[in-house]
């Protein structure tokens, strides 16, 4: 498997044994455990308290509007929030989403599409001409981790050094 390095690799270990162990086994999860492990991503998204559950919410400001309740089952707890809006309705992006360069936006953004492709915002031809070699290499990664379900496909085997 390919890492940018020792650091990516460290990180992309520790998202797929502590944060998502879903990880391991789901193809959507996986390449945005990988992409997010990118180290100038990682650093940004690591702390953000509901990264466990809303995997993207970091790279919006929100406010957290969690609670817990109580029902006849004993105590629970629902993990909510709002995402601030600027006076046109669009979401504000975080100082740390917003502090990223172009080329890691459309590493965050690949991401999102690859775990839900219902993520409009990324452009390959866009993020190709942001990206130096190493990240291509990121991309083929990524790209093969979420097609890692599939039993192969006739033809084609990539390698990437």
């Amino acid at each position: 498997m390919y890492f940018l390095n020792e650091l990516h690799e460290k990180n992309y270990n520790h998202l797929t044994n502590m944060v998502f162990p879903q990880a391991k086994k789901d193809s959507e999860y996986n390449p945005m455990a990988y992409l997010l492990a990118l180290p100038d991503i990682y650093k940004r998204c690591i702390n953000d308290p509901m990264l466990h559950e809303f995997p993207f919410l970091w790279t919006v400001e929100y406010k957290d509007t969690s609670y817990t309740g109580e029902d006849e089952d004993g105590e629970y707890k629902v993990n909510d929030f709002d995402i601030k809006k600027d006076g046109a309705g669009k979401e504000i992006e975080s100082e740390n989403y917003a502090t990223l360069s172009s080329g890691y936006k459309k590493m965050v953004d690949l991401a999102a599409n690859l775990f839900n492709s219902s993520n409009d915002d990324f452009n390959l031809t866009d993020a190709f001409g942001t990206w130096d070699n190493n990240m291509i290499k990121v991309y083929f990664q990524a790209v093969l981790l979420r097609l890692e379900g599939r039993r192969g496909i006739e033809g084609l085997d990539l390698k990437i050094h």
